[in-house]
């Protein structure tokens, strides 16, 4: 009994571990995802800044 509990112990130890590791791994690419994203968010909020300002001239000029 002492010897099939310690497997499950070392098993559950296993396990808990791993997941951890799996989920710094998860939370790491997501990070990544994110990052990449903001970038590509700024890129397009500077395109529309640059829109508008040529859309807010187009009166003034007619």
């Amino acid at each position: 009994m002492e010897a099939e509990l310690a497997k499950v112990k070392e098993t559950l130890y296993r396990v808990e571990t791993q997941l951890v590791d799996d989920v710094q791994l998860w939370l790491r690419k997501i990070r990544e995802k994110v990052e990449e994203k903001s970038f590509e968010i700024d890129a397009l909020n500077r395109r529309l800044h640059h829109a508008e300002a040529v859309i807010e001239q187009l009166p003034s000029k007619a």
